[in-house]
This record gives C-alpha cells, sequence and structure tokens, in this order.
C-alpha cells in the first residue's frame, strides 16, 4: 500500500515537472491555434503521462537498490 502511494505521488509530481516544462516551451514557441491545441493533447497523453510513469518508476527503483 504504501509504495503505491509514494509512486502516485511520484507520478504526479513528474507529470507536474514535466507539464511546467512542456508550458514554458510552448509559451515561448508556439503559436495559438486549433492544431497546436491538438498537439498539445497528444503530448500529454502521448508523451507526458508515459514519461511521468516511467521516471517514478525508474526513481523508486533506484531509492530500493541504494
Amino acid at each position: 500500500m504504501k509504495n503505491n502511494i509514494i509512486f502516485g505521488i511520484l507520478t504526479i509530481l513528474f507529470f507536474v515537472v514535466y507539464w511546467n516544462i512542456v508550458q514554458w516551451i510552448w509559451n515561448r514557441w508556439m503559436p495559438i491555434n486549433p492544431i497546436t491545441d491538438v498537439l498539445a493533447i497528444f503530448i500529454v497523453v502521448i508523451v507526458n503521462i508515459p514519461l511521468s510513469v516511467i521516471s517514478a518508476d525508474y526513481t523508486i527503483k533506484i531509492i530500493e537498490e541504494s
């Protein structure tokens, strides 16, 4: 149970970090139009969420090994 809570918290933290990075890039270099909105949804669903889960899993493995 404790491992699931820690995994969930780490996943959310990594999601927030990656979201802020994408948002910074988006606000700096992307124009606002419907095509970029679809691209943003693609990045969040296909890239950001799995990357957050993989990062949290990798972090837990590193912590368990040390």
